[in-house]
């Protein structure tokens, strides 16, 4: 049911670090995410995440980076299994002190031993940001 209440914990790790004017961070995650106070048999999900990202100032005004990231759940109700696969490219453009266009391509797959829930996606996302 959607009324159901879940807990999830999560264990997240990761280094970053700075190098000139190159970025770069790893991350990991394990999560465990479980039905409670239900009626009926709680749903389970165990799931784990990797992922790593490279960046670049380029200028003193724009920068460039990529990213690449795994990530597998379980669903032990149902038996099914999804791997997912993304990879990424971001640019960001410093318009004033406060102001940042973007503009950022990713594309991911999953897989699943439940075919209807494979798929592939291409996402491209511009926008622009405020810091206050």
């Amino acid at each position: 049911s959607d009324e159901d209440t879940q807990r999830t914990r999560r264990l997240t790790t990761g280094i970053s670090g700075v190098r000139g004017r190159n970025t770069f961070s790893v991350t990991g995650s394990l999560e465990f995410t479980r039905d409670v106070g239900s009626t009926t048999s709680g749903e389970e999900e165990d799931g784990y995440q990797i992922g790593a990202q490279w960046g670049r100032r380029l200028s003193t005004r724009d920068s460039l980076s990529t990213s690449a990231s795994y990530a597998r759940n379980e669903f032990k109700s149902d038996g099914r299994t999804d791997n997912e696969y993304a990879v990424g490219v971001n640019y960001t453009y410093n318009i004033y002190l406060n102001v940042n266009a973007f503009g950022a391509y990713e594309f991911a797959i999953q897989t699943s031993n439940d075919e209807i829930d494979e798929f592939y996606e291409n996402v491209i996302t511009v926008g622009l940001g405020v810091q206050f």
